[in-house]
């Protein structure tokens, strides 16, 4: 089965498990994985979900759908939608979301749990030591903040050494 059949496949399946309008797939070339969003019927609202490339290559699309129904996956996206679920090569989709972040030719890892609790790591695996308690908990998914203003707030929450 092609890249292209293994996404028709799983747009398919995320349409039908969360009785969807519809599923649109969109590539997302710098970060090599195709996103997943459900149009959904009014007063209905669910996540969002990434496959990576690397995923798709390695797995069939039978496979990924049984590690999607699994892990519970479309319930998941119902029960959190602002949460955006990533499937990797691993075969896992992780409870938080992530997102990779450079500022200053340097990188950061901003992490944000099912609770919505957000944290933001530098590449030492350190919190940063001025981010204020106030965004300890986001409403919204990660990906709606742009990276140009994570930047600029990490770069105003991070430590000398970080």
């Amino acid at each position: 089965m092609s890249q292209q059949e293994s996404i028709e496949a799983i747009a398919s399946f995320l349409k039908q498990s969360l009785k969807a309008a519809g599923v649109s797939p969109r590539a997302e070339g710098d970060r090599e994985v195709i996103v997943f969003t459900p149009q959904m019927l009014p007063g209905i609202q669910a996540g969002v979900l990434e496959v990576s490339e690397e995923a798709l290559d390695d797995q069939s699309a039978e496979v990924i759908l049984s590690d999607l129904r699994e892990q519970n996956v479309p319930q998941r996206l119902l029960s959190n939608p602002s949460l955006q679920l990533r499937y990797f090569a691993d075969r896992q989709v992780p409870h938080f979301e992530t997102r990779e972040v450079e500022c200053d030719g340097r990188h950061y890892r901003v992490v944000r749990g099912g609770d919505r609790t957000v944290r933001i790591y530098d590449s030492a695996d350190r919190t940063l030591s001025r981010m204020p308690p106030t965004m300890l908990n986001m409403n919204v998914s990660i990906y709606r903040k742009s990276l140009k203003a994570w930047c600029d707030e990490i770069s105003s929450w991070r430590g000398p050494e970080q």
